[in-house]
């Protein structure tokens, strides 16, 4: 649950911070698309390291 509002907190202000640069104010879209593509790779290396470290050691995923 904490993760959640963490991702949240750090969405506004990345948000804002974009807003506060000068940006228009359909930036914090793009800085959306950012961290959901940031997480997509997080979660498809550790994915990758469970699929390969199950391998190892002989268990099934």
């Amino acid at each position: 649950m904490s993760v959640s509002h963490l991702g949240n907190a750090l969405g506004a202000w990345l948000g804002g911070l974009a807003i506060t640069g000068g940006l228009s104010y359909t930036a914090p879209f793009s800085v959306g698309a950012g961290i959901v593509l940031s997480a997509v790779v997080v979660m498809a290396v550790a994915a990758h390291h469970a699929r390969s470290s199950a391998r190892r050691t002989g268990h099934r995923t």
